[in-house]
């Protein structure tokens, strides 16, 4: 395994623990952590951050989404080859975000539509792939 394979695949799992951190801390009724007894989530939610400022709405609620966006970009890019079949799967994880958005936007999905949402993905994309074409300095 090589130093640069070893540092994306770090660099993803750090991305999905600080984002999985920031999701419990700071969210409320989480249905996927209904499971864990209520004192232990209360304890782990030990800091309160006001969402009505729009860092604190970024942070609690775009952050972890963002942050989960790129891991899975990283980690697509480290593994799927270059094939026809690889680029088709990429581009479908790439793109799933923007979609899954906007079928909450017409209530396809449950879920909540949320348009800072789709500029964060935005973003992300964007520095993913300029930073993968400067990469590989093409």
């Amino acid at each position: 395994m090589t130093n640069s394979l070893i540092i994306r695949l770090l660099t993803s799992g750090l991305m999905i623990i600080i984002g999985t951190a920031i999701y419990i801390i700071f969210r409320e009724n989480i249905i996927f952590f209904d499971w864990v007894p209520q004192s232990v989530m209360h304890r782990l939610s030990i800091i309160e951050i006001e969402d009505t400022s729009l860092w604190g709405y970024f942070i609690k609620y775009c952050l972890p989404d963002g942050l989960w966006y790129a891991a899975l970009l990283i980690f697509q890019d480290t593994f799927l080859d270059k094939s026809t079949s690889g680029k088709i799967i990429y581009w479908i994880c790439a793109l799933l975000p923007f979609v899954w958005e906007i079928a909450q936007l017409h209530y396809a999905v449950s879920g909540t539509f949320d348009p800072m949402d789709l500029l964060v993905y935005l973003f992300v994309f964007i520095i993913f792939t300029l930073t993968c074409l400067f990469d590989r300095k093409i």
